[in-house]
């Protein structure tokens, strides 16, 4: 995850952990506009690196904190 600026950084952990936009937005003192913008520039970045949005699920199972682990964002 190392190439992502900060705070993308930071909504993408807590994503990771299965937080919801509105718990990041509380823990982050942050609005929910501003965290869906940041989920949104996190998803055209995962369609770019991965050609897909691992996101786009009905399940919470299968969404970005279950589908993929930040071993998947570690640089080589």
């Amino acid at each position: 995850m190392a190439f992502l600026p900060g705070r993308l950084r930071e909504v993408l952990r807590l994503r990771l952990q299965g937080d919801t936009y509105a718990e990041i937005a509380q823990a982050l003192s942050l609005s929910g506009g501003t965290v869906k913008s940041y989920g949104a520039q996190l998803r055209e970045i995962l369609r770019k690196y991965f050609g897909h949005d691992p996101t786009k699920s009905s399940s919470r199972i299968g969404n970005i904190h279950g589908g993929l682990s930040e071993e998947a964002f570690q640089s080589p």
